[in-house]
């Protein structure tokens, strides 16, 4: 399954391979990850896996199909008959 990715900074919307790598200047040994538009420094976040959806990731679950990170509207139906409504499992 794909990851998405949303900048924080300028809302850049797109893959996780997609986003620029290169060593940490302060941590030579650690890798940093910079928006392919405007250049930010670690500034992304997940967004839900269902297609078409870029909302934030809030509930991560397994399910028959492997594991899902999806909003919490998209949220499996049998994880809300469970009561389960954020990423707290």
């Amino acid at each position: 399954m794909r990851r998405k990715i949303v900048c924080k900074e300028c809302g850049w919307k797109g893959e996780a391979n997609q986003l620029l790598t290169g060593n940490n200047p302060f941590a030579p040994d650690e890798i940093v990850f910079g928006c392919p538009e405007c250049k930010s420094v670690d500034c992304h976040r997940p967004a839900c896996d269902t297609e078409n959806c870029w909302s934030c990731v809030t509930c991560g679950i397994m399910t028959p199909d492997g594991y899902r990170s999806t909003c919490s509207r998209h949220m499996p139906e049998f994880a809300k008959e469970k009561g389960v409504s954020d990423g707290s499992m």
